[in-house]
């Protein structure tokens, strides 16, 4: 795995504090490596389960994962990493009407535009 998809999974656990234990428990499962496809797959189960609070609005640390995703993603970005984001984040996502599919509404303009090729 190229270095720019491990880096990836190092930003969003550092800008995303609340994603540490579940690093934490990537790395005991993986014996100290960090595998990018597994981690980011695991942080997209995260967010479904995290996706809004007892109010009903959606939880802050999320917003700020789906911000920095957004920014990963931009054009140029390291193909490792984009590979990253499309096989192990959105093409988990839940497809419209499945229970957290709102998700989808809250990408930004990159991930949407990413999203609707791959459907």
């Amino acid at each position: 795995m190229r270095a720019a998809a491990v880096a990836l999974v190092g930003e969003l656990a550092y800008n995303v504090p609340e994603l540490l234990p579940l690093l934490e428990a990537h790395l005991k499962d993986q014996d100290g490596e960090v595998l990018p496809h597994i981690f980011v797959a695991d942080v997209e189960r995260w967010v479904e389960a995290g996706l809004v609070d007892e109010d009903g609005e959606s939880r802050p640390a999320v917003r700020k994962l789906l911000a920095l995703l957004e920014d990963a993603a931009v054009d140029g970005a390291d193909e490792s990493v984009i590979e990253v984001i499309h096989a192990s984040f959105l093409e988990h996502l839940p497809q419209p009407g499945e229970p957290c599919a709102e998700v989808r509404e809250m990408l930004g303009p990159r991930l949407t535009a990413r999203l609707r090729l791959i459907g």
